[in-house]
């Protein structure tokens, strides 16, 4: 049975190799490029199965349900079984080249999801339930196994009836809510930086401003950091204490300044006494 299921995978693979290789750059082209593999991958699966479920209900049968597919959804016009069931996907590969490419791969899960379904269930008539499962889990794993980098290969799952790969649904619905938990913890965060972004820069302008009203007090105000370093001078405190803008880069402690007060204040008081005996010298 799984040299036919190789048999089907070969065949679909030659079939669309020249259209990945015409597949267009960027974006879009690598977009285009992963949906074009999502069609493989599913075409393998389909083919696998179809040639297995045709060993057992004769050609007429799947056509039908592919048929009747077909009528549903735009991404299989076109398609078509040989006649030992394999799955020809040319025209679905070219489908997809056509569509937008933002709503494609719900569009090819879609299809070949309820393809799947309506081939398991067709199946499972004729054999049992039971041995459908079996085939169908089988052939998914196989492929699966083939394609280890195609991320949208399980998206298949979600369409497929109760009791077939359930795990993989179990599993893949967990990833969503993961991924659907993280994009909204991202988003969030991402608010919380903006905001910060627009505290930090209301904060700038406001600190810029107090800056500049205080520089241009005409009283000697300075601040200093806990080591004592002076970390601000305004322009009368310059003037006040007698230094420069390059004494100040190169670095002034508050004991500086407050030994330049206290000896400005002490020549101050000085002159002052000088003054006074000179007055009363005179008298």
């Amino acid at each position: 049975m799984f040299s036919i299921f190789a048999m089907g995978e070969r065949m679909v693979r030659s079939a669309i190799h020249p259209v990945l290789i015409s597949a267009r750059r960027g974006p879009e082209g690598e977009v285009l490029r992963a949906d074009i593999h999502t069609v493989v991958a599913y075409s393998d699966l389909i083919s696998r199965f179809s040639a297995a479920t045709t060993l057992s209900t004769g050609i007429d049968l799947p056509r039908e349900v592919l048929s009747q597919c077909i009528t549903r959804h735009d991404v299989l016009k076109g398609c078509e079984f040989d006649d030992k069931g394999f799955f020809k996907s040319e025209c679905a590969v070219e489908n997809i080249t056509k569509m937008n490419q933002t709503k494609s791969l719900p569009m090819i899960r879609n299809a070949y999801s309820e393809l799947a379904t309506r081939l398991i269930t067709l199946y499972g008539a004729a054999t049992s339930p039971c041995i459908a499962k079996e085939t169908f889990e089988k052939a998914y794993k196989a492929v699966k196994n083939e394609y280890p980098t195609l991320q949208n290969f399980v998206e298949i799952t979600r369409g497929l009836p109760p009791g077939i790969l359930d795990d993989e649904k179990l599993a893949f619905s967990k990833k969503e809510e993961l991924e659907q938990m993280v994009k909204q913890k991202t988003v969030e965060l991402q608010k919380k930086v903006e905001e910060l972004e627009r505290t930090q820069y209301g904060l700038s302008v406001s600190e810029k401003r107090f800056g500049n009203l205080i520089s241009m007090l005409p009283e000697p105000i300075f601040e200093a950091n806990e080591e004592g370093e002076i970390t601000f001078l305004n322009l009368s405190a310059h003037d006040s204490f007698g230094y420069t803008p390059k004494d100040f880069d190169k670095g002034i402690n508050v004991y500086q300044l407050l030994s330049t007060e206290i000896a400005r204040r002490q020549s101050h008081a000085s002159m002052k006494r000088l003054k006074k005996k000179r007055f009363v010298a005179r008298s």
